[in-house]
């Protein structure tokens, strides 16, 4: 079973910072989510997200608190998803890897395609 580390990160403005990848996802390319990543051998969850949030928008990681962990959209894979605090709010896209990043009002997200998990999990977690 694979395991994916998501961050949700909100800033003073109430948005939540969401991304989509350059990668073909097949039906869920350019859909938005949290940035996550895959944890590498040997690497924890707080290491996972610190990489991602380095590698994809280059923003350090201060704190991170446990959410819940959930089925993903992809078959024999989970979602850890982690209330996220950083350093600084201002994003350095790596566009190697990212199409966009941007922090979004939960009415704006309304308006954007989501990949399920991540719609499911802020109904269920954020929105309740």
């Amino acid at each position: 079973m694979k395991r994916v580390i998501a961050a949700i990160i909100k800033n003073s403005g109430n948005k939540y910072l969401l991304v989509s990848s350059k990668r073909d996802f097949g039906q869920f390319s350019r859909y938005y989510y949290p940035p996550a990543g895959k944890v590498e051998v040997g690497e924890n969850d707080f290491e996972c997200l610190r990489r991602e949030l380095r590698e994809e928008l280059g923003l350090e990681l201060l704190s991170v608190k446990f959410i819940t962990e959930t089925p993903g959209d992809i078959q024999n894979q989970t979602t850890a998803w982690y209330e996220c605090h950083i350093d600084d709010y201002e994003l350095k896209i790596n566009e190697e890897e990212l199409s966009t990043a941007g922090y979004f009002s939960l009415e704006e997200m309304r308006q954007l395609d989501l990949w399920p998990a991540t719609k499911k999990f802020f109904e269920k977690y954020i929105l309740d």
